[in-house]
């Protein structure tokens, strides 16, 4: 399991470390060849709407991998049309 570091009352960042997570992976010449932690950014956006510039300076520092916004409050056209940079917005 992956530590998880409390940045807010409202938001989590959980570091996981990785080994070779992809059979086909190459084999890395020396460890700075590969990343060796998938960080995750669990925040409770509460309407991304209007706190999206809030997010986008919090992702600066955080630089995660995965990013989990909770209750954005958005249609899924919507989703389709927020563009956040480095990821590809999905909800189900």
């Amino acid at each position: 399991m992956g530590n998880i570091v409390t940045n807010s009352t409202n938001s989590k960042c959980t570091t996981f470390n990785c080994k070779r997570v992809l059979k086909n992976q190459p084999k890395c010449k020396n460890n700075d060849d590969i990343r060796k932690q998938l960080v995750v950014y669990l925040q409770n956006i509460r309407s991304l709407k209007n706190n999206i510039n809030e997010l986008l300076i919090s992702l600066i520092d955080k630089k995660p991998d995965i990013l989990c916004p909770t209750e954005h409050h958005l249609r899924e056209y919507e989703i389709s049309n927020t563009r956040i940079p480095t990821f590809k917005l999905v909800a189900k």
